[in-house]
């Protein structure tokens, strides 16, 4: 894939030819836009920046950097019974 570097004063960015095609879509889609859709779209992106991540959502991402050290289950009675769930059928 072609690319081209764009010097700026902290470092170089490398932008290929794919990226550069997805936001010049982008911008010419954000340009057909009415004014009530960017303010939702404006909403949205403010939404996402201000996002903060609950003790949950951290607990979670760091699970999932172990998921080789969670145990394996080869039924349900068997995860239910180590979670002390006992299930009647």
């Amino acid at each position: 894939m072609a690319e081209y570097e764009k010097k700026v004063r902290k470092g170089v960015i490398v932008v290929t030819v794919t990226q550069t095609a997805v936001r010049e879509s982008l911008c010419r889609r954000i340009l057909d836009l009415t004014d009530e859709e960017i303010d939702l779209v404006e909403g949205y992106v403010s939404d996402l920046e201000a996002h903060e991540p609950n003790e949950e959502t951290i607990a979670a991402f760091i699970e999932s950097e172990n998921l080789d050290r969670l145990p394996i289950y080869d039924n349900l009675e068997n995860m239910f019974e180590d979670f002390g769930i006992k299930i009647q059928c």
